[in-house]
């Protein structure tokens, strides 16, 4: 499960970051085509965004990563918006601008390093979450590649429900083990 979720959630905030950068390069013009397509993404719940994008595209491994990248990415992107807004109106980038700084030296030298430590806990936020998804893909049967990984959680809780009522253990360990 660690094998598949931290991957995806390194792409997540690395694509992320990089619309960020291109929102803050392009202002206006990139916002006025790209905010109602975040918007969109937003307003549908993630799991959905990644069961839709797993049932058209079929399993496997990078069809899953990509499925959790599409689902997650917008809620990464308004964090670090939310954070580009702060820095942006801070005196030490408008001082940057005013001495004739362009837009790649201020975000490289002032924004990026502000953007370091949002971007470490939306990383370790987000695992959970995605080691969710990922359960639940493998639980509603989505190949993961499981002959060669082993069985993913959702896998392992689906073959314990029929011991359930004889070990509740044997449902409460693998999650637990995560």
């Amino acid at each position: 499960t660690f094998i598949f979720a931290i991957p995806s959630r390194i792409i997540t905030i690395l694509l992320a970051s990089l619309f960020s950068f291109f929102e803050y390069s392009f202002g206006k013009f990139f916002s006025f085509w790209f905010d109602p397509f975040v918007s969109v993404f937003l307003s549908v719940p993630s799991l959905f965004i990644a069961l839709i994008f797993a049932y058209f595209f079929g399993g496997g491994i990078l069809v899953i990563l990509l499925s959790i990248v599409v689902s997650d990415w917008a809620a990464v992107y308004e964090s670090l918006q939310a954070k580009i807004r702060e820095v942006k109106d801070s005196g030490y980038c408008i001082a940057s601008e005013l001495f004739g700084a362009g837009p790649f030296f201020v975000f490289k030298n002032h924004v990026l390093p502000e953007l370091y430590f949002i971007q470490k806990n939306l990383f370790l936020t987000g695992i959970p979450s995605v080691i969710m998804t990922l359960s639940l893909f493998s639980y509603l049967g989505i190949e993961l590649s499981s002959e060669f990984f082993g069985p993913g959680l959702g896998e392992q809780i689906s073959f314990s429900k029929d011991f359930f009522m004889k070990s509740p253990l044997s449902l409460l360990v693998p999650v637990l083990g995560i």
